[in-house]
């Protein structure tokens, strides 16, 4: 700002952080509202194809595939034999089993159980690639500006259309939640 004291320009710059910091705590609700509803989509979708501690069994890591795998089967929660979920894995884990490899031998009769029948998986796995993208960017205080915060927004109400299952139970406990 031209003509304007230091001490202005340290006051402007922290009210901005600020603002930011705030847009930040904020999107992490869009940030759930498609991180743990996917992921319990995906997980509910492999148990039903493949039984309850699905990690462990051969069909599995044979369609899955040796990295996915060798990811879960290398949790702590996958050795503990009474676990019915590693709820340990990243989001970045979970968008994995859309990626075209794994897509290609577990979309059709398994993973697409998870999204709605109008989900395309190229389209969708852009979308996750580009929400975890810009929720990195949130985690770690490098999204700078407000059109970023408006966009991941965005992407959680369009992912949302497509796990819309997963997201109507999330929201349902939630509201009980909130009831209580």
């Amino acid at each position: 700002m031209p003509g304007a004291s230091g001490a202005e320009v340290g006051s402007l710059s922290l009210e901005l952080h600020q603002e930011l910091l705030l847009l930040s705590a904020e999107s992490w609700i869009f940030i759930y509202w498609i991180e743990i509803p996917l992921r319990n989509g995906i997980h509910n979708a492999l148990v039903e194809t493949f039984g309850q501690r699905y990690w462990t069994k051969r069909d599995f890591q044979l369609r899955a595939g040796a990295s996915l795998s060798a990811k879960m089967n290398g949790t702590k929660q996958a050795r503990q034999p009474g676990k019915l979920f590693l709820d340990e894995l990243t989001l970045g884990f979970w968008i994995r089993f859309l990626a075209p490899k794994a897509r290609k031998k577990l979309w059709t009769d398994t993973i697409a159980n998870a999204f709605s029948p109008a989900a395309d998986a190229d389209r969708l796995f852009a979308q996750l690639m580009e929400f975890k993208s810009l929720r990195n960017g949130i985690a770690h205080h490098s999204i700078k500006n407000l059109g970023q915060h408006t966009r991941i927004r965005k992407l959680a109400v369009i992912i949302a259309e497509q796990i819309d299952q997963e997201l109507a139970e999330y929201s349902r406990i939630l509201a009980r939640r909130r009831a209580a």
